[in-house]
């Protein structure tokens, strides 16, 4: 196993051994025990406002952080074990969206000096973005991408990894549980996705039309080819803008 020079040092500093090296997205490198995890990030949010998001968060969802460090946002961390990922975990939708909805509330006591504004991360491009920044009437710290894959089971509690450590609307929070998981994409209808826009809207207590235009926004944002998972996710959203008198804020798929 070769160690990214960062990781390298820090091993070094902190005393800790790899056995072996986890997939890390796109965004960090990960290397672990049986029982810590050592997270590297090298790009995007997760060195800076993420960072600062995990090391703040405190609670029963909150990894338990051994050493960190703030130059790098690197951390060494406890490991979730067994670490099921919240939709591979046996608990009905109904319960998923209830364990979602305690993780996504642990985030509001964070301090939000140091994380990243919902401006900023969007880059404000999109006219329906600029539209929800504009009528944004509270804003709330946001772990910023909480989908089933970053809540995990730790024992017989859940633990959230990966924050982006945003401050924005608390839609916002709803847009990745909305188009995930990724495996039920193709399959799902207009229908379907309507009732978890309105599901995790009743969940934060936002209204529906937000959840569904962050999440139709985030969707458009990647650009998705046809036949993609989050060209159906798009597809459905698209499908859902009637129930909001909100067809002018579509466009036409590629």
């Amino acid at each position: 196993m070769t160690l990214d020079p960062v990781a390298a040092r820090l091993v070094q500093a902190w005393g800790f051994e790899p056995t072996e090296e986890l997939p890390g997205g796109h965004c960090s490198h990960v290397y672990a025990t049986s029982d810590k995890v050592l997270k590297v990030p090298y790009q995007g949010e997760e060195m800076t406002s993420g960072y600062w998001a995990m090391v703040g968060l405190d609670g029963e969802f909150a990894p338990r952080i051994f050493e960190s460090d703030p130059a790098t946002g690197s951390m060494l961390m406890e490991r979730a074990i067994p670490g099921t990922k919240l939709h591979e975990s046996g608990i009905d939708p109904s319960e998923q969206t209830e364990v979602w909805r305690h993780v996504a509330l642990s985030f509001r006591g964070l301090r939000s000096e140091k994380l990243m504004t919902m401006a900023e991360y969007a880059g404000a491009k999109d006219p329906l973005v600029v539209h929800l920044l504009e009528t944004t009437e509270r804003e709330v710290p946001l772990h910023g991408d909480l989908h089933h894959e970053n809540i995990l089971r730790h024992g017989d509690r859940w633990m959230v990894i990966d924050a982006k450590g945003l401050v924005g609307d608390p839609a916002i929070e709803a847009a990745a549980f909305v188009c995930n998981p990724i495996a039920d994409l193709a399959e799902r209808t207009a229908n379907q996705f309507l009732e978890r826009v309105y599901e995790t809207a009743n969940a934060l207590d936002v209204d529906p039309f937000r959840v569904w235009g962050w999440s139709l926004a985030r969707m458009r944002e990647d650009s998705p080819e046809r036949g993609e998972p989050w060209w159906f996710a798009l597809q459905g959203l698209n499908q859902c803008a009637s129930a909001f008198d909100a067809e002018r804020w579509v466009r036409p798929l590629a």
